[in-house]
């Protein structure tokens, strides 16, 4: 009798295990028929190593849960070239479309990755540009690595048919854009700049208004943080 009573609880459960599996199947083609998710990543502050991370981990989990598209929420003045960089090859790697949304500044850095976007909005009064680079600590660049910094940018605006004179402009001072910035002046665009010369895509006042101008109207946002680890791995770069 304790044997048959054994094997009774073994069948029991395996039969509620087979049960499980097949709810949690049915649980997954739900939620991919369900509502459409997109993955809203911030950046608030300078751009360096802690910010690298949590662009990484944050697109590797959006791309995990499904999510359709990313918006890549800009307000920085800039920070390191090599973290930008980084941000970049995962911004590539993500499969699905990305959208910088230019909050207040995305400056240096952040115009690089906003460019590095397949398309950038802008809320109104926001920038866009004046991408410079400089030293750690002060000082001017040499010429090999501006060179290089500003083959990165042009590249950038390439991508997506943006005119590369303006790329140029926002890191070299020398480059004069007639009707838009003189020669010893940066580039940076305003709104409406960047709309009338082909830098952005559209002005939005929200969120929502930036999915309904893509074509996503009614998928529902899911705002990914910066954990205690990588504010620490900021402050400490």
């Amino acid at each position: 009798m304790p044997v048959k009573r054994t094997r009774s609880r073994f069948l029991v459960w395996v039969a509620l295990a087979l049960i499980g599996f097949i709810l949690s199947g049915v649980g997954v083609l739900q939620g991919a028929s369900g509502e459409q998710e997109v993955a809203l990543i911030p950046i608030d502050s300078a751009i360096d190593a802690g910010t690298e991370r949590f662009l990484a981990g944050a697109l590797e989990e959006a791309e995990l849960s499904g999510h359709g598209a990313v918006i890549l929420e800009l307000n920085t003045p800039g920070g390191l070239i090599s973290a930008a960089q980084d941000i970049r090859s995962s911004l590539d790697n993500f499969d699905g479309p990305v959208y910088a949304l230019v909050r207040h500044h995305a400056l240096s850095a952040g115009a690089y990755l906003a460019l590095a976007a397949d398309a950038i909005y802008m809320f109104p009064g926001s920038t866009m540009g004046a991408a410079e680079p400089a030293l750690l600590g002060g000082g001017e660049v040499d010429e090999k690595n501006l060179s290089a910094w500003e083959k990165e940018m042009v590249t950038m605006a390439e991508r997506q048919d943006r005119d590369p004179q303006l790329a140029s402009a926002m890191v070299r001072r020398e480059v004069e854009v007639e009707g838009l910035v003189q020669s010893g002046q940066l580039l940076t665009l305003s709104t409406g700049e960047a709309l009338e010369w082909g830098y952005a895509e559209g002005s939005v006042d929200s969120r929502q208004e930036l999915l309904e101008a893509v074509g996503l109207t009614g998928a529902r946002i899911v705002e990914f943080e910066p954990d205690l680890a990588h504010r620490v791995v900021s402050w400490v770069t």
